[in-house]
């Protein structure tokens, strides 16, 4: 859908957009001190997607690194455009147009996660695995919900469904 709406995201597979869930304090305070510093922290493990090619697309508070680049698309911060070379600004403007145009799908999909899930709501547990677990079924079930339910900001968006129904 997304390569038929913009043709220069032709390996784009999905969107992200960040989400804080509160997490259980574990009983014992040096655990406690080895899981949490204060900062939070995000996990990209390339060996997931090993083809360099494939990337998400999110909106331009989503950090990224150097480590993700090419893997996170993201629009261009203001000034950003006047700092690339004039012969490359032509393209980057054409690309940060087909993010924009894209990237809304990222806050109507994580946001519509906490409200058909309200589980979410709820605290998760300290153990990783389980809480690993909860989140990879969760997020399964929306998944599942979306294909069975065939209800999609995302899909009527993409495929022009509201337009066509008014």
């Amino acid at each position: 859908m997304v390569k038929a709406r913009e043709p220069l995201l032709s390996h784009t597979f999905g969107f992200i957009d960040g989400k804080n869930l509160r997490v259980q304090q574990p009983f014992n305070a040096d655990l406690q001190n080895a899981m949490y510093n204060g900062w939070l922290h995000s996990l990209l493990d390339p060996a997931y997607c090993p083809d360099e090619r494939v990337n998400v697309v999110s909106d331009s508070a989503f950090p990224c690194s150097t480590a993700v680049t090419g893997r996170i698309l993201t629009p261009l911060k203001d000034r950003d455009l006047e700092r690339i070379l004039p012969s490359l600004r032509s393209s980057a403007g054409a690309l940060h147009n087909a993010i924009t145009s894209v990237r809304q799908a990222a806050e109507w999909a994580m946001g519509s996660i906490q409200k058909v899930y309200s589980r979410l709501n709820l605290t998760l547990p300290y153990d990783l695995k389980l809480r690993g677990l909860r989140l990879n079924n969760l997020f399964r079930m929306v998944n599942y919900h979306v294909r069975t339910v065939g209800i999609s900001m995302i899909r009527t968006t993409f495929t022009g469904a509201m337009e066509m129904s008014l």
